[in-house]
């Protein structure tokens, strides 16, 4: 028997509740198996219904709705464009500096009238060590100000001086820096100077005393100098009424403090000439510091990192996430010495020899070498066709302990020391020592039976400084001050202490003899038998050439 459905209940307008429609009524609306035709209420052929779409209450985490991709993604390129924006704004010099010179100008001008000399430029370099001041010739107060000059550095009250000038720096003969106001061209019209800095500025150099110098990024340097101005209308010395440079270079702190002096003048009628002496306190900003420091850590970081990823594929069975693991190593490792070249103002010749001392203690903690593989015999370089060992048994001083440290600490403060002091300017040279000296130290390694040359080779540079500088004073851990020459045998003394037996200090003892000859034939050979240099003691022309020397 057939039921008829009336048109509503027929298309689904009207239907009765029901368990399976009240369970979906939040997914479709019902869709009725038959329908009727459109002429009549008879059933015919299925219509399906589009079915809405429902938005899906948001999934919540502990009560916190998530954010969305799209939102995530904005959020990130939003703070990187601020990030962006603010390292660039940092760079846009402010004023306050320049208020600060016009100032001091103004009030040298009000008080004391006279010849200013201001550092405009102030350039350190560590390496040397070395020190370049571009100076700026500044007349401030009435009569000292040439005409139509006016305002530098902010102030009205001073320009270009009026007199000409010739400078002297440190008691030289000859004149560091020359000024004639007659040169100045001006332009038409308005009588304004056009202030042409070579005509106004001059270059001096000096070399920093590096006896406060400390370990990069503490190092402090100190330089004093002496300035004479001369009128060249009259030959009569014009008194300098201030000196001083900028504060901030790109890499250091500069302190200034200036004093009048004189010197006697050597004809022998008692007068004195009236001169100024400035000192120079250069060290490091506080951020410079912090920004190398985080350098170091983060090195140090990458190195840890390095063990739980070398653990890591230790213990996975998979070769493609083995080898993924091992090349996140190897591009740690060679990532490590580059981060520390980006230091600001790292030091030059010897930052290359503790990158290569350090580098191979970390490929030995990441696993990626043993000992084995890097120390020295003529049969496994040779006959077995191994020819690394000769270059990594010079940088490999074993494992991370107190030994090592000490070892690290005294190679990198004497070498430094020695390459800013005895071979300023002179890296072949320098190269030549070590080269030489680890030519030796081969030769002899077979009779002394020592795998590792590091520990040697490190000792030359000490022993040479400490022969180099005799009546130098040096404090052992604040508890017992020697002079220099007692240096290496502390530290040999110092070794045989802290590994208990005296093999240990072999390797230091045999530094100690390489450097006396190293030291006899650069210093005593050719002063008392050839009267000048020989090739043991000077570098080849064409590594001079290499290294930028010539």
């Amino acid at each position: 028997m057939s039921t008829r459905h009336s048109f509503l209940s027929t298309t689904g307008l009207i239907r009765p509740v029901s368990a399976a429609s009240a369970a979906s009524v939040a997914d479709s609306y019902y869709v009725p198996n038959r329908l009727a035709r459109s002429e009549g209420t008879t059933t015919g052929k299925p219509i399906a219904m589009p079915q809405p779409h429902v938005k899906k209450p948001p999934t919540t985490r502990a009560g916190i709705i998530p954010l969305g991709p799209m939102v995530i993604v904005s959020m990130a390129v939003t703070l990187s464009l601020l990030f962006t924006a603010a390292i660039s704004l940092a760079f846009i010099p402010d004023d306050d500096n320049t208020s600060a010179i016009a100032s001091m100008l103004d009030d040298v001008a009000a008080n004391t009238p006279g010849i200013v000399l201001f550092g405009d430029d102030v350039d350190v370099d560590v390496d040397e060590p070395a020190l370049t001041i571009r100076w700026s010739i500044i007349g401030c107060g009435d009569g000292f100000v040439l005409e139509g000059s006016e305002g530098t550095h902010g102030s009205q009250n001073c320009g270009l001086p009026s007199m000409a000038l010739e400078l002297y720096v440190d008691g030289e003969e000859g004149a560091a820096g020359s000024y004639n106001p007659d040169l100045f061209p001006f332009f038409k019209g308005g009588g304004q100077r056009d202030s042409i800095q070579n005509m106004f500025q001059f270059d001096d150099d000096h070399v920093l005393n590096v006896h406060e110098a400390r370990l990069y990024p503490f190092d402090n340097y100190r330089m004093r100098t002496s300035i004479r101005a001369v009128s060249t209308a009259d030959n009569a010395t014009v008194p300098i009424q201030k000196l001083a440079t900028i504060s901030m270079t790109s890499s250091f702190v500069t302190l200034s403090s200036d004093t009048e002096s004189a010197v006697t003048i050597p004809s022998g009628s008692g007068s004195d000439m009236p001169t100024r002496d400035l000192v120079l306190q250069i060290s490091r900003p506080a951020d410079l510091r912090a920004y190398a420091l985080l350098l170091f850590g983060t090195s140090w970081m990458l190195a840890h990192a390095t063990i739980g990823l070398v653990v890591i594929s230790w213990s996975v069975d998979r070769g493609e996430k083995m080898l993924q693991y091992l090349g996140i190593t190897f591009a740690i490792v060679l990532l490590i010495p580059q981060m520390r070249n980006a230091m600001p103002d790292a030091p030059g010749f010897d930052g290359v020899l503790i990158d290569a001392i350090g580098f191979f203690p970390q490929m030995l903690q990441t696993q990626l070498v043993t000992p084995l593989q890097l120390y020295f015999s003529f049969k496994a370089a040779f006959t077995n066709m191994q020819p690394w060992r000769v270059f990594t048994t010079f940088f490999y001083f074993g494992t991370i302990s107190l030994d090592f440290i000490f070892h690290m600490f005294f190679f990198m403060r004497y070498s430094r020391m020695l390459e800013e002091s005895s071979f300023a300017n002179r890296k072949a040279d320098y190269f030549w020592l070590l080269f030489l000296s680890a030519l030796v130290l081969l030769v002899l390694s077979p009779l002394v039976n020592l795998p590792f040359l590091s520990s040697p080779l490190a000792f030359v540079p000490i022993y040479l400084w400490s022969r180099r500088h005799p009546s130098t004073p040096i404090s052992l851990f604040g508890l017992v001050t020697i002079t220099a020459p007692y240096l290496p045998l502390a530290l040999v003394g110092l070794a045989w202490i802290l590994n208990g037996t005296w093999r240990a200090a072999a390797g230091d003892l045999l530094g100690c003899a390489v450097g006396h000859v190293g030291w006899f034939v650069r210093d005593v050979w050719p002063r008392e038998m050839t009267g000048g240099p020989t090739f043991l003691s000077e570098a080849p022309e064409a590594l001079k050439r290499f290294f930028g020397d010539i």
